[in-house]
């Protein structure tokens, strides 16, 4: 029932911004959840006695950023966001294969939220602009009916 309440309240929302909301305002959005995602992975990690750098959340904003600014490319941005994290390695730990895990462990979080949220953005900035918009909910459509599916049918 909580899960249903919650749908009615964020999915008109949700919809309202991608809809009639500008682009920075479905950006400032995307930023949240793929910020809110890599402190989730973060979370699940520690309990497996892992760990991610916390310079991955710049990483991984800057990676979400660049789908919008079109004058970063990914792969600048990608570039950027691995010497981030090399840096992040060398400034706050010494460099041992504990470290080293922690910073591909990082790299790979960074990506997997990133580039997979990023590419919303990217596809929200389709343009004429009611395409990308219409192709986000599309999307977000067919994986909501996806993951309801699974989740009734078992």
């Amino acid at each position: 029932m909580r899960r249903l309440v919650t749908a009615a309240v964020a999915i008109p929302l949700l919809l309202l911004v991608i809809l009639r909301g500008p682009a920075w305002l479905f950006l400032v959005l995307t930023l949240v959840f793929a910020l809110a995602g890599f402190w989730e992975l973060r979370k699940m990690l520690k309990s497996s006695e892992k760990t991610l750098l916390p310079i991955g959340y710049l990483s991984t904003a800057l990676l979400i950023a660049s789908f919008y600014f079109q004058r970063l490319p990914f792969t600048h941005a990608s570039l950027i966001a691995l010497l981030l994290i090399g840096v992040g390695v060398v400034m706050h730990r010494r460099p041992d294969h504990d470290n080293l895990v922690a910073a591909l462990a990082t790299v790979f979080a960074t990506f997997y939220v990133g580039a997979l949220l990023g590419s919303l953005v990217g596809l929200r900035m389709v343009e004429p602009d009611p395409d990308g918009r219409r192709w986000v909910v599309f999307l977000m459509a067919v994986v909501f009916v996806g993951d309801a599916g699974a989740y009734y049918v078992g």
